[in-house]
């Protein structure tokens, strides 16, 4: 009983500090580092997942720098978060261990978490304004997160999405600044006057001065959601309900740049291409395949049936075709070629 009692009183105070988070100008930072207090988490990130446009970095403080610009120049279309998002199937709340046993594509993100010293991530999946969702991210360099680490965060995740809304009313006064205000997507706000009550900087950026009222007109001729294609962009509209309780005639207009997006050719594919751009013989494939995998050599020694010498040699014969030195290489090789580099 004193166990349960416990751990209703970690619950109640979780609660109490997400809520008392609501309004703040760090809304965001404080209730990830809330939440990574109660799974003994010091790593976490807080990403924006927009319908058309690249994700965006709300916060960040687990990625270093190098590996934020390596996941935005083409790494960002291979995540499993935004496959999930641009399938329209996300869940509450989800593991990358989790997600790897799903689908194939995913394992090979694998390698890029390992450059960032990451083991296993647990994310909560918020909705947000302008169809688009927020992961709340928690990275683990060592341990895999346990069901009733999961069971924790799906028991909050109701009260989570409650306060974040809330923080979206409070936000919408200042034009949603923590989400929009500096980010790529160009935000516009309409009172039921079609008075413009908010435009953020990415708004002035995107529609310039060619953007006038008839084009706005137009985009609000369609229908709520529908995205159009206007001035090479693609723009889209909603009432802001989820932003504004006391205004439900507030309109949001977004304006995004249709990023890459996610790869949707099986990764299959962007294997027998890259074999064949190389000439790689049915071993050598093998142990691309494995070594992409995250396998050691003695297990891709013991899957092969071959002995560690054996996989050695092939390896240094393979290093010399690919003309690396490493298995890092074989991969940044690898992402190289998926995404028309080499």
């Amino acid at each position: 009983m004193n166990e349960v009692f416990r751990d209703h009183k970690r619950v109640a105070a979780a609660i109490a500090a997400v809520v008392d988070a609501v309004g703040h100008q760090g809304f965001y930072a404080i209730v990830l580092e809330t939440l990574g207090q109660y799974i003994d988490c010091e790593r976490w990130l807080a990403i924006k997942y927009s319908r058309f446009s690249a994700p965006e970095f709300i916060v960040n403080t687990s990625l270093s720098h190098e590996a934020v610009e390596q996941y935005m120049s083409h790494l960002y279309r291979i995540d499993p978060l935004l496959r999930l998002v641009t399938e329209d199937r996300v869940p509450s709340v989800v593991t990358f261990s989790l997600m790897q046993n799903e689908d194939d594509s995913n394992v090979y993100y694998d390698e890029i978490f390992k450059s960032g010293q990451i083991l296993d991530e647990l994310t909560l999946m918020l909705p947000v304004i302008g169809g688009g969702y927020l992961g709340f991210c928690f990275d683990r360099e060592y341990t895999l997160f346990n069901e009733d680490e999961i069971a924790f965060f799906t028991a909050l995740y109701p009260i989570i999405v409650a306060a974040h809304a809330a923080h979206m009313r409070t936000e919408s006064l200042e034009g949603l600044g923590a989400l929009f205000g500096n980010g790529k997507v160009g935000v516009l706000t309409l009172g039921g006057d079609n008075r413009i009550i908010y435009q953020n900087p990415a708004w002035h950026a995107l529609a310039g001065h060619a953007f006038g009222n008839e084009t706005l007109e137009f985009i609000l001729s369609q229908p709520e959601l529908i995205a159009v294609h206007v001035e090479g962009l693609i723009a889209h509209w909603e009432y802001s309900r989820n932003v504004s309780a006391s205004a439900t005639s507030v309109r949001a207009v977004f304006l995004e740049q249709k990023s890459e997006g996610y790869i949707q050719t099986d990764v299959k594919e962007f294997f027998e291409q890259f074999y064949d751009t190389y000439h790689l013989s049915p071993r050598e494939r093998q142990l691309v395949e494995k070594t992409l995998r995250g396998y050691s050599m003695p297990v891709i020694a013991e899957k092969l049936d071959l002995s560690l010498g054996t996989v050695r040699n092939y390896k240094q014969r393979l290093y010399a075709k690919l003309d690396i030195t490493s298995e890092r290489e074989i991969f940044s090789l690898f992402m190289m070629h998926m995404f028309g580099q080499s």
